[in-house]
């Protein structure tokens, strides 16, 4: 209910979509996903980089529905076009589980689900990893 009355007196004014430059669209973006996810992204920015995205997201008051589908409809087109070049493996599953359930939760999970390997394939999956994911 405090919702509705909080989304009542906020103006929900139509975004010119096409009026955005692309720090406000990224921006957009990340309200959309979310702090969570916005942080992993945000992490390999630097501060000169950061400002002008965080000043746009500071702007944001609310996002309408048709402003919110065209940001996803946008952003999913450059994501599809980079998950060919993703490496998953054990890593990533680990770590997303980690982040999903914690530590210990994670590691019972992978201990029945994982394949045991050998040092040397470990050795193998983190030497076709690229710097950022390890």
């Amino acid at each position: 209910m405090a919702n509705n009355n909080l989304a009542k007196t906020i103006a929900l004014e139509p975004i010119n979509y096409d009026g955005l430059n692309k720090n406000q669209k990224f921006a957009h973006f990340l309200v959309i996903i979310g702090p969570e996810a916005s942080a992993e992204l945000l992490k390999d920015f630097n501060d000169g980089e950061l400002e002008p995205i965080c000043r746009e997201i500071a702007a944001i008051k609310l996002i309408d529905r048709v402003t919110q589908g065209k940001i996803i409809e946008e952003f999913s087109s450059i994501i599809g076009e980079s998950v060919g070049g993703l490496l998953g493996g054990s890593i990533f599953a680990q770590r997303a589980l980690e982040k999903a359930k914690g530590d210990y939760k994670a590691a019972n999970i992978l201990g029945r689900i994982a394949p045991i390997g050998t040092t040397t394939d470990l050795i193998k999956e983190i030497s076709e990893m690229e710097s950022r994911q390890i």
